[in-house]
């Protein structure tokens, strides 16, 4: 009987991990990308070695990646690189359930890193108390990634300001990739806006 490796164990070989939670490390890098395209409009790209790709996007759109990574990592190496996955972390969920979603982010991350292409690292938590397991494995003095999309409003505005204070006095980043809109409060000379709706047509229409 063949074995399916459906929880992609074999990806481990490739990577090493750390923390409680033996989290998959990912190096830091430096390269701020000129041009991006989410996932979904990623394999109509006329032009993918101009691009980095980024999952800032509903998890139901790349969920795919984490089912057949050897697949995608393939395609995905056409670009000039990815930002890695952004898997959802909702304040709602078990943290065994939000653990396992950053996980998935690093083991992919990783196994892309290993194969000698560039990845930007992805920031994500659900609340404070996550930070504590949420950075475990990331670079310092890098440049990261995150979306503000659906953080900005009323409710959970608070908690994004302040969780995305204390995570970059902890990482330290060279420069942070933002992708959506940047509120006053995160400012600073580090900080580099895209609007992910300009960049993806601008790449289908070439």
């Amino acid at each position: 009987m063949k074995y399916k490796d459906i929880f992609n164990i074999k990806l481990l070989d490739k990577v090493r991990t750390t923390g409680q939670f033996d989290l998959p490390i990912i190096n830091k890098t430096n390269v701020v990308p000129n041009k991006i395209i989410s996932f979904n409009y990623a394999l109509s790209c006329k032009h993918p070695e101009d691009y980095f790709v980024h999952f800032y996007i509903d998890d139901y759109q790349f969920e795919r990646v984490w089912n057949r990574p050897e697949y995608y990592l393939k395609i995905l190496g056409r670009f000039k690189g990815i930002i890695a996955p952004d898997f959802s972390t909702y304040t709602n969920m078990p943290k065994a359930q939000q653990i396992f979603q950053v996980y998935k982010s690093r083991l992919i991350s990783a196994n892309f890193q290993a194969l000698g292409y560039e990845v930007i690292p992805n920031i994500s938590w659900s609340d404070e108390n996550s930070l504590e397991w949420a950075l475990e494995g990331l670079p310092r003095h890098s440049t990261i990634a995150l979306s503000t999309n659906g953080v900005l409003n009323k409710e959970v505005k608070e908690n994004f300001i302040r969780c995305y204070k204390k995570a970059v006095e902890i990482l330290q980043p060279t420069h942070i990739i933002i992708i959506g809109e940047v509120p006053i409060e995160i400012q600073s000379d580090k900080t580099v806006q895209f609007d992910n709706r300009i960049n993806h047509l601008r790449c289908l229409r070439k």
